[in-house]
């Protein structure tokens, strides 16, 4: 197997499923998902709310990123929302199958797993507890809490879960805030847990911050697991993912809101990170060395993808400066920018039209943009409504990021939007 056919095959997510925030352990965010034009077609919408609570910073509006998985030969897609609701919908018709409550918003992309046979939907609440559900029916397996309620607890800031095997069993892997208002010992604590996703056993936990985490990588280096996670006080940690051991740090010196990517590139494994100063770190996955740097016009709360295009590994990402940027995967080097109607911190996603590869990424404009991953230039774009409120903290809200998968062949994008739908699209010549 060729160099760029191995990368390829590192690349690519299974079309039926994108089972995770970024679509795989990597947060890689290229799905083998292929349009066969540029004139996408609204195939369904789902509305995602039944009431609209008042504006909170930090909270998703309106739901959190999807994902989806192939269960009984049926495509199903996963999306959690502000009204504490993980909803179960059918991919092609739209139609719910079921939907599971829990006792907070859910903010934050939900992950897919088949465990011990059986298919597992993993979420995280702000009510400070991790869900195991039942993929196909919605019903709770188990259930985990971070931290015991009290009265002076905080809503808690959790990260999108990510599943790897360590140790021979599969583990689900999530960070979380929590905080505790008490005038002794109060305390505020992001931490990092690794838990038995057949029962919630609790394998190893590690405080890493005082601050928000991201959501984490997970990637097997050598035959061993690592997670790769940052931290809003500025850190980018690599541990050893069967005790927590710190391997290397990288501080940065700014806010990072960004979770990190891993890829492959140049023939050695690549982190890349964005921070709040606009700057984009990529950083050797083995020791945590600068490799390159690049400086947007503003902050880049989004989390890179990473695609090959003619041969040549590139790195996408969006800012706050409004712009979708595009970067040479070796270099650093700006390959093109497009700029949108207001900033931008959803991550891109990767697919191809008539053979292509194409950009799809969401602005703070309420709009969804398919541009070329070669040229920037602009294919297709489509305006949802407008959002839920008219104004926003921004740097403390969350935003949702599309997703792209395939259904008995048809090819599906998902556009969850700020005005509270799902907006789902193919393709003119696609019938379901």
């Amino acid at each position: 197997m060729s160099f760029l056919a191995l990368l390829l095959l590192i690349l690519t997510v299974d079309p039926t499923g994108w089972h995770t925030f970024g679509g795989n352990p990597c947060h890689i965010g290229f799905a083998d998902v292929e349009f066969s034009s540029g004139d996408l077609r609204l195939l369904w919408s789902f509305d995602l709310g039944k009431h609209v609570w008042r504006y909170t910073r930090g909270t998703n509006v309106w739901s959190t990123s999807p994902v989806a998985a192939e269960v009984d030969g049926r495509v199903l897609i996963f999306v959690g929302a502000y009204d504490r609701n993980l909803y179960c919908i059918d991919a092609l018709s739209g139609k719910e199958v079921w939907e599971f409550t829990t006792g907070g918003s859910l903010n934050f992309a939900p992950a897919f797993a088949w465990v011990k046979g059986e298919p597992t939907l993993f979420v995280v609440s702000s009510d400070r507890t991790v869900y195991a559900v039942g993929a196909r029916d919605g019903v709770r397996k188990w259930c985990y809490e971070t931290q015991p309620w009290s009265y002076t607890i905080c809503e808690a800031v959790a990260s999108s879960p990510v599943t790897g095997e360590i140790g021979g069993r599969t583990v689900l892997i999530f960070g979380i805030w929590n905080s505790d208002r008490r005038p002794v010992k109060g305390f505020q604590r992001g931490e990092l847990f690794v838990l038995d996703a057949s029962n919630g056993e609790k394998l190893w936990s590690k405080v890493l911050s005082s601050t928000y985490l991201s959501s984490p990588a997970y990637v097997s280096m050598g035959d061993s697991p690592f997670i790769f996670i940052s931290s809003a006080d500025g850190n980018l940690y690599c541990l050893r993912g069967e005790t927590g051991e710190e391997i290397w740090r990288f501080t940065t010196g700014s806010e990072i809101r960004s979770s990190p990517t891993v890829a492959e590139i140049g023939g050695r494994r690549v982190v890349l990170v964005g921070t709040r100063f606009g700057t984009l770190y990529a950083l050797d996955a083995e020791n945590g060395g600068l490799i390159w740097s690049y400086k947007a016009g503003h902050a880049i709360d989004s989390t890179p993808a990473v695609g090959v295009v003619k041969g040549r590994t590139m790195v996408f990402f969006g800012s706050c400066d409004r712009a979708v940027h595009a970067v040479d995967g070796k270099t650093g080097r700006r390959l093109w920018r497009y700029i949108t109607g207001k900033y931008i911190t959803a991550q891109p996603i990767l697919g191809r039209i008539k053979g292509r590869v194409v950009v799809f990424i969401s602005s703070l404009d309420d709009k969804i943009y398919a541009l070329d991953g070669g040229s920037g230039k602009l294919i297709w774009s489509y305006k949802g409504g407008g959002r839920l409120w008219p104004y926003e903290t921004r740097g403390e809200n969350l935003w949702s990021s599309p997703i792209l998968l395939a259904s008995k062949g048809v090819p599906l994008l998902l556009f969850p939007s700020y005005d509270g739908r799902l907006y789902v699209f193919t393709d003119l010549m696609s019938q379901p």
